[in-house]
């Protein structure tokens, strides 16, 4: 049994520039699992100063149930880990998922907020 609650979210990489004045963000890889709920991922993707899913704020479920079904996840969805039929767990890009695999975490390319 999978449980459709997570709360694991996290920067996984980012693009930019370091200086005196600061950081200069341009973009940054997010990982969330699969039951990170919509609102979640919006609201950290805000905090962390990041533009693109604003949109999520008002939308309801997870972000492994909304990947088939929502358009905004899906144009910022570089990489998925699935978990495949024969129990074998494996990176591969949103157009290669199957019917069969059970998403576990998802990344998104987010660019810095305006």
């Amino acid at each position: 049994i999978i449980k459709n609650r997570s709360d694991n979210i996290k920067i996984a990489g980012f693009k930019g520039s370091v200086s005196r004045g600061g950081l200069g963000l341009q973009s940054a890889l997010i990982e969330a699992d699969s039951g990170i709920s919509l609102l979640r991922l919006s609201s950290f993707a805000l905090e962390q100063k990041l533009g693109g899913l604003e949109s999520l704020s008002k939308s309801v479920g997870t972000v492994g149930g909304s990947l088939s079904i929502n358009q905004t996840l899906r144009e910022r969805c570089t990489q998925l880990r699935v978990l495949e039929s024969d129990g074998v767990t494996k990176i591969k890009p949103l157009k290669q998922l199957s019917r069969e695999d059970i998403i576990l975490t998802a990344v998104f390319e987010l660019k810095a907020a305006k």
